[in-house]
């Protein structure tokens, strides 16, 4: 279980904590951090998780401590 601050419309801290996955299927607002690395002929570098699913490289929750 990995708990994450949930946030406003406005990305102010709400003081409601939840589950990743809970917040994730709820739609709950919150802190998310992405790296895309795009090279100079413009291609974007993916990761490749499975036959549908394809990501950024790194993603991420931003937690207010850290």
């Amino acid at each position: 279980m990995e708990l994450i601050d949930i946030v406003d419309e406005n990305n102010q801290i709400t003081g409601q904590v939840e589950d990743r996955m809970v917040a994730y299927k709820e739609g709950l607002w919150r802190r998310v951090v992405s790296c895309w690395i795009i090279n100079e002929k413009g291609e974007l570098l993916i990761q490749k998780r499975s036959e549908k699913n394809l990501e950024a490289l790194v993603n991420g929750l931003k937690q207010e401590d850290k």
